[in-house]
């Protein structure tokens, strides 16, 4: 009944690892900004484009972040302990993740807005609607979806104030539901994004059976024929596929890295990112065919005049307003109901990684609920604040300079410097600890060819680009402000690195200080106290060429679980033969179910050939010798723990000493003992005892 139980439990958490990894592929970046880019920049050249760059260099790198994150185990912040000069990294990748929460929730509510007036009447809209008067009475013309947005939703405050009202009250909505689902840590986290991937994938089904029912092909049959594959030798392709590579899969963003501490830390890093970058592919794909199924013959590219990052939701507006079927506006509602969705699991799934890094670079001074309503007040003034500028100018900046261009500097910077300083040996030998297998060198290789591949595409388009805009020349202010930041950021991350190698205290001169600052910090390694033995244990193997796999990360399951459930093991008892009062001559063993640990061949593999001394914690009270060992003893209502190891015959007997060098006549045993009583533990039910040496005279000292 147990196995049978653990069994089911094991599948279960196998079901909801994999419902959370496809929550997160099927975020707003997948299903709604990719259509966008790829109607923009030229069609399937771009899709194809993408989906190389998709597999070739999201992939490798998705693996790289995830096993990185096995490794640190908490937020990404924790990440630059390895190269402490790049701290800064980490915080430009905090603040692209802010703005990112700044101006989502402005397509989640335009898409509400939508929602409900087609609830209130059917297109056009009476705010954007044109009476003529015909024979037959009379008729009412709608104006374009981008004219009828911006007479209305994107109308400027200062000369109607309703709007910006309205407007405002719906960012406010989704940051209410958004806070509730993030408020308890990651107890609603995964339950989150579980709930709102089955109400997206619900929509895309229905979308899915409503394009195969009515033959909605014309236009998906438009976009595989109408090719013009000479695009492919352009720079933007190539650099916007890699831009929304990041948006897509929300790598660089520090998602993965917080994720693998709570989602993926029992999984094997390189399937769950093949199995992601999969996933990820086919929703990207299936958005991509469904928006072209929808658009019937109307030409889906935008215009000049049109603002970009909205064109999607107000092309559904026009091919409701001009399709001559009456239930296509029912199908343009659960587009939007779609879009909706896919903006939850992207904020919720980038505000848990922030409320986390920032729990941890406060050291825990404000709690989580705390954190949560912080950072959502700030961030919904600030997309407040956005719609005072005419025409979603500041949306503009925020995704075509700079979050794009911030991802992928720290993208670049964070592989090289682990790479470059860190260390492909040490990076191999953390992923063969992570694994439990042997790491190829082909990985090291795409690790160092992925960064330069990035940085080339970079370097490309910005020889080859205007920096004034794209399709049109943006203001001056626009693309100064856009890419003063992108420059301010880089400046920063310097600044930041000679800071923290000035705060290095181990060394004196600022030389030495600049040197230990490219090299992994002492508080590096994993947080789970059993994890960080077995990697320290590994890391001390390896640098003798020796690789002992079966101190590997999954090694902890066995007892991670007894912890949790201390009743898993019913067969504990020790056995201990001790022929000498001073050494430990006999054998020694544990035994945990049917295994048998030999204890004095474990002391001789660890070259411990000298005598062993070990303290005890309860001769001060008691010295009479015990012949019988008992595990647990309960006396009074309180638990002793009895050390196995201790030496219960001749006690090492000295004077107790204070620091203003008065003696009273107490003696004591010396190091480990308590001379005022022995050492108790107040639960009964604890059965797990650690045992560590203390110093080089003693073997083990009960805790």
């Amino acid at each position: 009944m147990d196995n049978a139980q653990q069994s089911c439990k094991s599948c279960l958490s196998l079901i909801e690892t994999f419902l959370c990894t496809a929550s997160v592929a099927a975020g707003i970046g997948n299903l709604y900004r990719l259509p966008q880019t790829v109607i923009s920049n030229g069609g399937l050249p771009f899709l194809v484009a993408y989906a190389i760059l998709l597999v070739f260099v999201g992939f490798p790198l998705l693996f790289l972040e995830l096993g990185i994150g096995q490794i640190v185990q908490d937020g990404f912040m924790k990440t630059w302990r390895a190269v402490p000069f790049f701290k800064g990294v980490g915080y430009v990748k905090l603040l692209a993740g802010c703005l990112i929460l700044v101006y989502y929730p402005l397509h989640m509510a335009m898409s509400l807005y939508y929602l409900i007036w087609f609830a209130k009447a059917s297109p056009p809209f009476l705010e954007c609607a044109t009476v003529r008067m015909e024979k037959d009475g009379y008729k009412a013309d709608g104006i374009s979806g981008q004219e009828c947005i911006q007479k209305t939703f994107l109308e400027s405050p200062f000369e109607e104030p309703t709007w910006f009202g309205i407007y405002s009250a719906l960012i406010l909505l989704i940051w209410l539901i958004v806070m509730a689902w993030c408020i308890k840590r990651s107890k609603t986290y995964e339950k989150a994004l579980i709930v709102f991937l089955l109400c997206t994938l619900a929509c895309l089904i229905a979308l899915i059976v409503k394009a195969i029912e009515t033959n909605q092909f014309q236009g998906i049959e438009g976009f595989v024929t109408n090719v013009d594959w000479d695009i492919l030798a352009k720079s933007e392709v190539w650099y916007f596929a890699a831009i929304q590579v990041f948006f897509s899969t929300h790598l660089g963003f520090g998602v993965f890295t917080s994720n693998a501490g709570v989602i993926y830390k029992k999984s094997n890093p390189f399937w769950t990112s093949l199995g992601y970058i999969f996933l990820n592919l086919v929703f990207g794909v299936l958005a991509v065919c469904l928006y072209y199924a929808v658009s019937h013959n109307i030409d889906p590219a935008p215009s000049n005049t049109t603002i970009f990052e909205i064109h999607l939701l107000t092309h559904i507006y026009d091919v409701v307003l001009q399709a001559e079927d009456a239930d296509m506006q029912i199908w343009s509602v659960v587009a939007y109901v779609t879009i909706v969705f896919a903006g939850f699991i992207s904020m919720i799934t980038i505000m848990y990684t922030i409320i986390k890094a920032l729990s941890l670079e406060t050291k825990n001074k404000l709690r989580w609920w705390q954190l949560s309503l912080v950072l959502s007040f700030i961030c919904f003034v600030l997309g407040c604040a956005t719609l005072l500028c005419p025409d979603l100018d500041v949306l503009h900046i925020f995704d075509y300079y700079i979050v794009g261009n911030l991802i992928m500097i720290t993208v670049i910077l964070e592989v090289l410097s682990f790479m470059i300083f860190y260390g492909p040996k040490r990076l191999q030998s953390d992923f063969e600890f992570i694994l439990g297998n042997s790491l190829t060198t082909v990985w090291l290789g795409l690790w160092y060819l992925c960064p330069l591949l990035l940085l080339g595409i970079f370097i490309w388009c910005l020889a080859t680009m205007p920096l004034t805009g794209y399709d049109s020349d943006d203001p001056l202010w626009v693309y100064a402000t856009g890419w003063a930041v992108v420059a301010g950021a880089l400046v920063f991350i310097v600044i930041v690195g000679f800071y923290t190698a000035a705060q290095q205290v181990e060394y004196f001169t600022f030389g030495d200080k600049f040197v230990a600052s490219f090299k992994p910090s002492r508080n590096w390694g994993p947080t789970d106290p059993m994890m960080l033995h077995n990697w320290m244990q590994w890391q001390s193997k390896a640098q003798d060429g020796e690789r002992d796999f079966t101190l590997k990360r999954r090694g902890t399951k066995e007892y991670t679980h007894s912890v949790k459930n201390r009743s898993k093991y019913n067969s504990k008892s020790y056995t201990p033969t001790i022929s000498d009062s001073s050494t430990i001559s006999g054998t020694l063993t544990y035994k945990k179910g049917d295994q048998l640990k030999n204890y004095e061949s474990y002391l001789r593999s660890n070259s411990y050939e000298k005598p062993l001394r070990v303290t005890s914690l309860i001769d001060v009270m008691d010295s009479t010798p015990i012949n019988t060992f008992q595990r647990n003893s309960v006396s009074g209502g309180y638990k002793t723990n009895y050390n196995p190891l201790a030496n219960v015959n001749n006690t090492q007997t000295v004077q107790v000493s204070y620091l203003d060098g008065h003696t009273d006549g107490s003696t004591s045993e010396g190091y480990g003992t308590y001379r005022k009583g022995p050492f108790v533990i107040e639960d009964d039910g604890l059965e797990h005892v650690c045992h560590r040496r203390s110093s080089f005279n003693e073997q083990a000292t009960e805790l």
